[in-house]
């Protein structure tokens, strides 16, 4: 047993892998980030808004601003049916924001650059497969044939997390909700720019939200119910214009 070993795995470089990776180094610890992806999608996620309580962590970061450059401001979201209705509103837009709405490959990129500033490795292709815990140490195997030893591991790789698989193979598994979810970005599209709000429709179908930014782009989303249970291939062949 190396009782030297400081080095923690951070397993998945999405948002939290890069930010825990960050904070480990902070207080003395030697992170690791093992990412399965052989490369980064700067356009998987969409867009989300970094709420204020995630703006403080990244200001804890040092890395906050590049967000409130690159992304607008969110204050209220306004929600109506399908015959444009009022249904009521949540925020103000008065005030400190809510948060601020980016594109998710944006605060992606933020952390990961932050990351390669302060030398923190960076392994991507590595896909866990296996994790054996002992009292002061975890060995750590991967689909490419890598093996580690670390002192201990942090699971940061989403729904379908390979550690968690690994850690409680008993565990329960994700649930289908019965819902898809579609996005995107559309440019030329006439659509009134409305400072901080977030609009959201009920249809009778279907639920619809966008946000515009200043320069017209539109961030938009949806999500439709639908019977069975789709497998990934199954939205991979559904056309991009459909």
């Amino acid at each position: 047993m190396n009782t030297n070993n400081n080095k923690v795995a951070v397993i998945g470089c999405g948002i939290a892998g890069p930010a825990m990776a960050l904070f480990l180094k902070r207080i003395g610890w030697n992170p690791v980030i093992y990412e399965a992806a052989t490369t980064h999608d700067d356009y998987a996620g969409l867009f989300l808004n970094v709420g204020r309580n995630g703006l403080r962590v990244l200001k804890e970061l040092g890395i906050d601003q590049p967000i409130r450059s690159e992304g607008f401001e969110m204050r209220v979201m306004r929600f109506r049916n399908g015959k444009g209705k009022p249904l009521g509103e949540v925020g103000h837009m008065e005030g400190e924001p809510q948060g601020y709405t980016v594109k998710r490959g944006f605060l992606h990129r933020v952390l990961r650059d932050e990351v390669i500033r302060q030398q923190i490795p960076l392994v991507l292709g590595a896909k866990l497969v296996r994790m054996k815990s002992g009292n002061a140490e975890a060995e750590l195997e991967f689909e490419n044939g890598m093996t580690e030893t670390v002192r201990f591991v942090v699971g940061c790789d989403g729904i379908h997390s390979s550690l968690r698989k690994s850690l409680l193979p008993d565990a329960p598994k994700p649930q289908f909700t019965g819902l898809i979810s579609i996005g995107g970005f559309s440019k030329g599209v006439k659509v009134p720019f409305v400072p901080g709000v977030q609009q959201m429709v009920f249809g009778n179908r279907a639920f619809f939200g966008y946000i515009v930014q200043p320069s017209g782009e539109v961030f938009w989303f949806g999500n439709e119910e639908v019977k069975g249970i789709p497998t990934r291939r199954d939205m991979l062949a559904i056309s991009q214009s459909e």
